[in-house]
């Protein structure tokens, strides 16, 4: 207010006594601190002449040094760093700084949200698309495995009334089937219960297993002596071998000897020199099913007084040998 009511006052005292001015100012705009001028001349005699004496020569002279004074008193204010005009010029154009940085700051902002928004809506659709195609998927399966119960619902159906149709059979008095049926079940215990040794299998062994029964250390001059891997006893002694047997080359201590034959075939005898015990019989061959036999042994024997009946067989696999097929031996009758 103060300012604007200096530049008003210097303003009326320019306009209405000094005469080097223009004659006439027509418009006068003032807002805020700022204000706009302007004027138009007109070419028309003065309505007052000033009269032609001495003191206005005097009161021109004391109103030229009241402007020069209040601009520079305007000069002043504008000069201080820390004068009201200065601080009011600062505040303004530290305000309009800090507001177009925060403008800026914002934009940033907005533009990130924007972009945000645009990956979350992507994200969102492909979303959808996957979700449809797994309820899609998903409705397929159910298709499916309905369809799969369907078909076993109706082979069960399909079964129980054949398994009836046979019960209806047995249960009818039919005697001759069931005596048929009978003799056919004694029939396959007594083959399951007495080894069966085809011609073509005796001829395979036949000719070592008598070079055996004559002269073992000749059966044995090109023969590979061999004993139970540790893993293997370990794991017949704890029941779990799986039925997977293996040896391996034990030219001091093995207790069995492979012998190959003109086929290719590889057969398992006992070392006849070696004292076989009870327990390594019972627990150890007829467990393993390395041989087996019918009659258990009431004491240990040698290799070469336990008749061997059939050799077992016996394949090569890496370093060891590994049983396929059980042999069978008896022990003598006292």
């Amino acid at each position: 207010m103060k300012n604007k009511f200096l530049t008003l006052t210097i303003i009326g005292v320019l306009t209405t006594t000094h005469p080097s001015l223009p004659p006439h100012f027509t418009t006068i705009y003032a807002h805020n601190t700022t204000f706009s001028f302007s004027y138009q001349q007109q070419n028309y005699p003065h309505p007052n002449p000033a009269p032609n004496n001495t003191i206005i020569p005097l009161i021109n002279l004391f109103l030229n040094i009241l402007i020069l004074g209040c601009l520079l008193y305007l000069l002043l204010l504008l000069a201080d760093p820390r004068g009201p005009l200065s601080s009011l010029i600062k505040l303004n154009l530290f305000k309009g700084g800090r507001i177009s940085r925060v403008y800026s700051e914002l934009s940033k902002e907005i533009g990130q949200v924007e972009r945000k928004i645009e990956f979350l809506a992507d994200r969102t659709q492909r979303l959808e698309e996957t979700n449809e195609k797994i309820h899609a998927e998903f409705n397929k399966k159910i298709a499916e495995i309905q369809l799969s119960l369907s078909e076993m619902s109706s082979k069960i159906i399909q079964l129980k009334e054949a398994t009836d149709v046979e019960l209806s059979l047995l249960q009818s008095g039919n005697e001759e089937l069931k005596g048929t049926t009978q003799i056919q079940y004694e029939y396959k215990e007594i083959q399951t219960q007495t080894p069966q040794i085809s011609p073509q299998e005796e001829s395979e062994y036949s000719s070592l297993l008598k070079a055996y029964r004559e002269n073992p250390n000749s059966l044995f001059h090109n023969a590979i002596q061999v004993a139970l891997t540790k893993e293997t006893v370990e794991k017949i002694m704890t029941g779990s071998w799986g039925g997977v047997v293996e040896f391996q080359e034990d030219h001091r201590r093995g207790d069995y000897y492979v012998v190959g034959d003109d086929m290719g075939s590889f057969y398992l005898f006992l070392n006849p020199d070696t004292l076989f015990n009870v327990q390594t019989l019972t627990d150890i061959i007829n467990k393993s099913k390395i041989f087996q036999f019918r009659e258990g042994p009431n004491k240990s024997y040698m290799g070469k007084d336990i008749t061997i009946i059939k050799p077992a067989l016996v394949k090569q696999e890496n370093q060891y040998w590994r049983l396929v097929e059980s042999g069978e031996i008896e022990f003598p009758v006292h």
